[in-house]
């Protein structure tokens, strides 16, 4: 019996512990673990062609036509599982690749398929059948197409040369050093069967090497994502509410005092309410399109922390500083570090300068919301206070950029209103004389991703292979509507997510979040289904379904809103029916 076989039957062995192995355990289905698993199962396949082919060879005189198809079949497993894992190679080597076209990789295969089965192909027995194997056009073929995706493997490497230090890699260098090694040592002993037995070899390596995390820890991960991503749409839609509720009545005693003398503290009462409604508590605002972008990026908390290091420097005995901050506060963010530093360290010497005994309180508080952190820090002081004239002075002139010296440490209230609103944020003033100041900041700035990246894409993939990657996004801003809804789809295995703004959607679509179903209310607080939908399709790229919930009232025009490019309408009298029939057609 031809020694070469022993190689193939001792894989056979390891092939098919490694199947055991990888498909008794639960996988996040990605690209990485899809392509693995066909990998091992083709390698397995190939190993029982390998040994079948020493069956062909003996029925070859007898059986010409069944023996030259088990031999190609056997060189149309190589360059299938070669094929595959330059597939692998592409996937794993880089940063995000373009998807590669299924349909014109499956007609290059067939072709190669093909190619090989129409080409002649001889059996080469010597030494009483001690020594087999295999010559002719359709080998060389297969050498041929096996060295060009080798090539292809080479080329995606020095392409990608920065990403190759990870471990994942590995399988890639033995391939190619085992492989070479074995293609020789085949071609100048073509009894030895060693191919495939060091394909076994790579799939071991592989199959320590794949991303695999650990499922246990991804499920709890993922419920504290959904507990967290819960309680932060609650207090949105909380914040919402709240300063929707009080906007209208605010605006009203603004423009009732405004030109009343006898009335100028209501209506600074109305203005400072106005700025904690508005650039505060309306979380409508937070938007990446309108956010000052910046290239240079700060660790927040060591900010706050150095301006208060050097305020307390600078306190006289009588003056306890407080200082508070919130435990929310990003790792890293993107902003002009420089000034606002300088902002806050003005502010604080104002209220110093402006304080012989009591206290200073340094409070900075956040809203996380689209990837923005929202600081709202205010400084308070118990010093002499400022007139109310002096608060309108501040707050109204408007001081020009052009006449602040950069190169000033400090600045005054003026000028600090003056820079605050050219980093893109709001200032406040509020103070009575002899009762002390409170100034306002509210900035919002980009929040950095950190090395947290890499679990938050896990933590994607994991919940996309959750209930069939079903998502649904609705937006309505009756409450209690809205809850009917997000339980009735949680109850049916959807991933829901729900908003009482229409903004809310358009904000997550330019994040790139996916949604297989968006749901809007037909008529909001800030504004129609349509402008919503309008404002969706600004995006080229965008092609979810919306559906629009329309009133009683609005059913008998419900196919004009189809005209205009809504996929479907549920009407709200019959809210239950309507969504499970919304269910079952998308």
């Amino acid at each position: 019996m031809n020694t070469g076989i022993y190689f193939p039957l001792s894989a056979l062995l390891f092939s098919i512990l490694l199947l055991i192995s990888f498909f008794s355990k639960k996988h996040i289905k990605t690209t990485e673990t899809t392509l693995f698993s066909i990998l091992i199962v083709t390698n397995f396949l190939g190993l029982i062609i390998e040994l079948l082919c020493t069956f062909a060879a003996y029925i070859h005189d007898d059986f010409t036509i069944l023996s030259d198809f088990i031999l190609k079949l056997y060189l149309v497993y190589i360059i299938t599982w070669a094929g595959l894992f330059t597939v692998y190679v592409y996937h794993t080597t880089g940063p995000e690749k373009q998807k590669l076209n299924k349909k014109v990789l499956m007609i290059l295969y067939l072709v190669l398929v093909v190619t090989i089965f129409a080409l002649p192909i001889d059996l080469v027995i010597k030494d009483n059948f001690a020594t087999r194997y295999t010559i002719g056009e359709s080998v060389n073929f297969t050498y041929i197409i096996s060295a060009i995706m080798v090539t292809i493997m080479l080329i995606l490497m020095i392409m990608n040369y920065k990403q190759l230090k990870s471990k994942k890699h590995l399988p890639l260098f033995l391939f190619l050093l085992l492989g070479t090694g074995c293609m020789t040592l085949q071609m100048l002993n073509p009894s030895l069967l060693l191919i495939t037995y060091m394909e076994t070899f790579i799939m071991f390596v592989m199959y320590f090497t794949i991303e695999n995390p650990d499922l246990k820890m991804l499920e709890e991960l993922y419920k504290n994502k959904k507990i967290i991503e819960k309680n932060n749409e609650n207090t949105s839609n909380f914040l919402f509410k709240i300063s929707q509720s009080i906007k209208n009545p605010v605006k009203q005693i603004i423009e009732k005092t405004s030109n009343n003398g006898e009335l100028i503290e209501i209506n600074n009462l109305g203005k400072e309410l106005e700025y904690a409604i508005d650039d505060v508590l309306d979380v409508t605002k937070m938007t990446t399109k309108s956010l000052k972008l910046y290239t240079s990026r700060y660790n927040p908390r060591n900010l706050f922390n150095e301006v208060k290091y050097r305020a307390e420097n600078n306190l006289n005995k009588n003056i306890k500083l407080e200082y508070k901050i919130s435990p929310n506060i990003p790792n890293y963010v993107y902003g002009d570090s420089i000034k606002l530093k300088q902002v806050l360290s003005s502010i604080l010497e104002n209220s110093i300068d402006h304080t012989e005994e009591g206290f200073i309180e340094f409070e900075v508080n956040t809203i996380i919301k689209y990837g923005i952190c929202r600081f709202i820090i205010d400084i308070t002081d118990s010093g002499k206070g400022i007139s109310i004239d002096k608060v309108n002075d501040i707050l109204s002139l408007e001081e020009s950029m052009e006449k602040i010296d950069d190169e000033q440490v400090t600045f005054n209230l003026k000028e600090v209103k003056a820079i605050v609103e050219k980093l893109g944020g709001s200032f406040m003033v509020k103070s009575d004389e002899d009762s002390g100041t409170t100034v306002s900041i509210t900035i919002d700035q980009k929040i950095v991703e950190t090395k947290d990246e890499e679990l938050t894409k896990k933590l994607e993939v994991y919940e996309e292979s959750l209930y069939g990657n079903k998502k649904i996004m609705v937006i309505d801003d009756d409450a209690k509507e809205l809850s009917e809804i997000i339980n009735f789809f949680e109850k049916n295995n959807v991933v829901v997510h729900g908003s009482l703004f229409g903004k809310d959607i358009i904000e997550k679509i330019s994040n790139k979040h996916k949604y297989d179903l968006i749901i809007l209310d037909d008529e909001t607080n800030t504004g129609s289904a349509l402008s919503t939908l309008q404002e969706l399709k600004k995006n080229e790229k965008f092609n979810i379904p919306v559906v629009v919930m329309l009133n009683d009232n609005k059913e008998f025009i419900k196919l004009h809103y189809l005209k205009d490019g809504f996929a479907d309408t549920i009407s709200k009298s019959k809210l239950k029916d309507e969504l499970e029939r919304i269910l079952k057609r998308f």
